[in-house]
């Protein structure tokens, strides 16, 4: 009857080795998988932190073209006002006509400026508009790396 005992007492303490075993290696993958997400997801997010990086350099560069052809054409408009403003008083002595037609060659112009003003303050506007997104993901990526941070091995 003993031995009998001993040899159920011995299968029950293989079977639980086995389990044990079994849920070793079960929590060993459970390990692995998570450090391969964490590594994977940290692989995407710095990706996509290099994105928005290039994206904000990109956006910058435009802005400050964009400043550059804004100053250029600024500089042309006052040159070419003086003219007209020199051209005009030549004219206003000399031709009524001829100052009539410079005063509405000088109206397109001013409207030309202005349509070219409203675009160029609009692409400013989109550019602050991208630069507040490009910050706000970057602050949801960091508070989602640290949150993935915190989580114990196997959640979601």
């Amino acid at each position: 009857d003993s031995e009998v005992d001993l040899e159920a007492a011995q299968e029950e303490a293989a079977g639980l080795r086995g389990e044990l075993q079994t849920e070793r290696e079960r929590a060993g993958k459970l390990r692995d998988d998570h450090a391969n997400e964490v590594r994977e997801l940290r692989e995407q997010h710095e990706a996509a932190q290099a994105q928005l990086q290039r994206e904000v350099q990109e956006r910058e560069q435009q802005a400050a073209a964009e400043s550059k052809e804004r100053e250029r054409l600024e500089r042309a408009a006052a040159e070419d006002k003086a003219t007209a403003v020199a051209k005009a008083s030549e004219a206003k002595d000399g031709d009524p006509e001829q100052y009539e037609m410079f005063e509405q060659l000088m109206d397109l112009f001013e409207d030309e400026r202005k349509k070219m003003q409203a675009k160029y303050d609009e692409k400013v506007e989109l550019l602050n508009e991208m630069v507040k997104d490009v910050m706000y993901l970057t602050k949801r990526n960091e508070e989602l790396e640290e949150h993935l941070q915190n989580l114990p091995y196997g959640q979601p």
